[in-house]
């Protein structure tokens, strides 16, 4: 059970990290090229963080598209990953709620933003892609240890170099559009980008099981009998 409340407050606090940059930002009327050095930072610290903190109990997956892909290299049971996924959905829509009121808006608003046209899933099928394939990556060299890093500098350098900013998060999705901040989605874009990043996290386990047959490393522990 603390594996599922952890990846339940886990994705609150991701959710809140990547809103609150922009409520902030919004406030001091700051550019959009310093908001967005502003929200990628962030996220890479509280990422890390994150990381480091809630991954030796639950993994800290904190993102559908992650359990997802360890489901399917079997490193989690099907009854854990259902777990998982209710908590991070629930978690992320409670993140955006609580973003909301901590800037003093209103906490029952679909966001407005225009997220549509193709590039932006092709950027969401790409950042969702190199994110798993260097989590699948470094679990399979056993080289675990590296995940937080890692994972904290992929997504924030993908808010740089990707139009649509590396969502990357099928939950941070969900997130994002209960609130009215700048850097949300409508609801109208949300399935697009959702099946966009799932569609990211299938190529990445297909491609590397076309390179190399994943194995689990002799010091993962084994989610099955864990608690």
């Amino acid at each position: 059970m603390r594996r599922i409340v952890s990846e339940f407050f886990g994705t609150v606090v991701l959710v809140v990290a990547v809103l609150g940059p922009a409520f902030m930002a919004s406030s001091l009327g700051v550019s959009p090229g310093f908001a967005l050095v502003m929200a990628a930072l962030t996220v890479v610290a509280v990422l890390f963080v994150l990381r480091t903190v809630v991954g030796p109990i639950s993994g800290a997956h904190l993102n559908p598209a992650v359990s997802l892909a360890l489901l399917l290299q079997g490193r989690l049971t099907p009854r854990w990953f259902s777990g998982y996924v209710l908590a991070q959905t629930l978690g992320a829509l409670g993140g955006g709620l609580l973003t909301s009121l901590m800037f003093s808006a209103s906490p029952l608003v679909l966001s407005t933003v225009d997220r549509g046209g193709w590039g932006v899933l092709v950027s969401e099928w790409f950042t969702t892609f190199g994110l798993v394939a260097l989590i699948v990556l470094l679990l399979r060299q056993d080289r675990g240890a590296w995940i937080p890093m890692s994972v904290a500098l992929w997504i924030g350098a993908g808010h740089i170099f990707s139009s649509s900013t590396s969502f990357a998060n099928p939950a941070v999705t969900l997130g994002r559009m209960v609130t009215d901040a700048t850097n949300g989605i409508a609801p109208a874009f949300v399935p697009g980008f959702v099946a966009a990043q799932v569609l990211g996290a299938l190529s990445a386990v297909g491609v590397l099981a076309l390179w190399g047959r994943a194995v689990r490393p002799p010091t993962t522990r084994n989610l099955e009998h864990d608690s």
